[in-house]
């Protein structure tokens, strides 16, 4: 019952262009992803300071740039203004969707929908990941640029994820920032521009994944003294064991990169939210003061954010309380006609 009703809190977000949402066609892999921005860098950085990107405000006309199949602002690009749609999509979440959001709310809930099993809920953080959406109040721009990558590789959407990070040049100051970029690249076959951004970087430090990053470019650039020597070096365990079928020029890299990707553990830190009471409990006291309001309209606008916010968690946990199916209705009806 709950998934059927789920239906109707998609009417709270622009219906897609062709009826059903679409992910952006993966990108060549043959092409680093580097590349892409190089032809719009020189605008960005004349326009804006970058060092302080999220904070610049926009002072002249905005311009698109095409960056592959991103759309970026050339002047004062803010972090919540990069979209992973194409130009001409209506599939896009309306810009205000968080607007009325409590910020104590944001950090407990958001990251409990990464990973939901709920397909109606997967659908929707989907659509908002890829959509150029204020930052929520309670969370920082560079963590919520964060919290859309990891919905989206959640969701298999790696390429996205990895372009939302580059776009954003979230990695260029932190080695995990790095790390979870150039493991998005990997998932998405593109091992070129994973070890173009690595060795760029120099040596990290001496974790595993990094000693088998270089292992992993090295048998990329064909040199196999190499590969041998530094395969050497890596401790035990399932990247070396997997390193070892790298005995050639031209063997099979794909289960060595699978190994690298498992090892980091980061595709697979979900935290999902075990218990809906204290979420429904809100939901249904922000009920009572919208039935309560003399605009229920105004009311169901003003906090439309936390409405969405405490819907989408009530039905992503784990374990629904028995009042899930009522509450979270009333929200949907008031969703839809808003």
């Amino acid at each position: 019952m709950i998934l059927a009703m789920m239906g109707s809190l998609a009417g709270c977000l622009p219906p897609p262009a062709t009826g059903e949402m679409h992910a952006v066609p993966a990108a060549d892999p043959s092409v680093p992803l580097n590349s892409e921005i190089q032809s719009a860098k020189k605008a960005q950085e004349a326009a804006m300071n970058v060092g302080n990107m999220k904070s610049v405000p926009a002072t002249g006309p905005v311009h698109n740039v095409s960056l592959g199949d991103i759309h970026m602002r050339a002047v004062a690009q803010r972090l919540d203004e990069i979209s992973l749609w194409r130009a001409d999509d209506a599939a896009a979440a309306n810009s205000d969707i968080w607007d009325g959001v409590e910020a104590q709310d944001v950090p407990v809930i958001l990251p409990g929908l990464i990973g939901a099993k709920n397909e109606q809920v997967k659908k929707i953080t989907l659509r908002i990941a890829m959509s150029a959406v204020y930052t929520p109040a309670g969370m920082d721009a560079i963590d919520y640029v964060r919290w859309r990558a990891r919905v989206l590789a959640a969701q298999e959407k790696y390429t996205e994820a990895a372009r939302l990070l580059n776009v954003a040049r979230i990695g260029r100051d932190s080695n995990a920032d790095l790390m979870l970029r150039i493991i998005y690249e990997l998932a998405s076959d593109q091992a070129e521009s994973a070890c173009l951004e690595s060795m760029a970087a120099g040596h990290v430090d001496d974790m595993p994944f990094w000693q088998g990053m270089e292992v992993l470019c090295a048998h990329q650039a064909g040199d196999i003294v190499a590969v041998e020597k530094l395969r050497a070096a890596l401790p035990d365990g399932e990247i070396k064991t997997a390193a070892a079928k790298l005995d050639a020029k031209g063997a099979d890299a794909k289960p060595f990169i699978a190994a690298l990707v498992n090892t980091s553990g980061v595709l697979h830190d979900v935290r999902p939210i075990a218990d809906n009471a204290d979420i429904l409990a809100g939901l249904k006291h922000l009920n009572a003061d919208i039935k309560n309001a003399d605009d229920t309209a105004a009311a169901v606008k003003q906090h439309q954010g936390e409405l969405l916010l405490l819907s989408l968690g009530a039905l992503a946990a784990e374990h629904h309380a028995e009042e899930t199916q009522s509450t979270v209705h009333q929200v949907l009806e008031w969703l839809k006609q808003n």
